[in-house]
């Protein structure tokens, strides 16, 4: 009785693993496809005993009817294409991802929430482009490589906020600036009309009150 109880737990891990097509090294596991037909999928943690380290390259191409995705802790990259057209509505980043790699999430038409995880370092061109549903974006202090055009395309981003610790990055009434406010890193889609940007002096004021002590 006993072995058919622990047969009964396991099997449904086991029938899950059997959805998703995966590569290993050094003992290593990248997902590098999904062929279920569930529209919210967890990524497992271990697949035959070995971790599930990164997404691998359109793992999740145009797989549309995807709306939800939940990525393991221990997952450190996120490869280009990972989850392109997806129709994902919102995703959590873990804090182990350390990249999103180029256009990863371009073209989710439908997410609207991002929440980047606190090591994450890199994000690739176009990572969250073309998602017009997205509005806000906070950066942790952990990011230090944001390529500009990161999230071009959405017309609905009216916020981008860095993290005050953040070393690379500032953001001023929601307009992302390099760290010293000299650079304009990016200015959200979604901003309708003119933009000013602040006059010299202005930022460097800016900058001095927030060095002081």
């Amino acid at each position: 009785m006993k072995r058919i109880t622990l047969f009964l737990l396991l099997a449904p891990s086991v029938a899950t693993q059997a959805q998703f097509s995966f590569t290993t090294n050094h003992g290593a596991i990248t997902i590098t496809g999904y062929t279920g037909s569930q529209g919210s999928v967890v990524i497992p943690s271990m697949i035959n005993g070995w971790p599930v380290t990164g997404i691998g390259n359109s793992a999740f191409y145009n797989l549309a009817d995807v709306t939800n995705v939940v990525i393991p802790d221990g997952v450190g990259n996120i490869d280009i294409q990972a989850f392109v057209g997806t129709g994902l509505t919102s995703i959590a980043i873990p804090d182990s991802v350390t990249n999103i790699g180029q256009s990863a999430f371009l073209d989710c038409s439908s997410l609207t929430s991002v929440t980047l995880g606190q090591s994450l370092a890199s994000i690739g061109d176009y990572a969250f482009g073309g998602c017009p549903n997205l509005t806000n974006i906070f950066l942790p202090k952990s990011i230090t490589n944001l390529v500009a055009t990161a999230f071009n395309e959405c017309p609905g981003l009216t916020n981008i906020t860095a993290d005050a610790e953040n070393p690379a990055y500032s953001s001023l009434a929601g307009v992302l600036f390099d760290k010293n406010l000299t650079k304009l890193v990016n200015y959200p889609g979604g901003r309708a009309g003119n933009y000013a940007i602040p006059p010299r002096r202005y930022l460097d004021r800016r900058l001095c009150l927030r060095l002081l002590p």
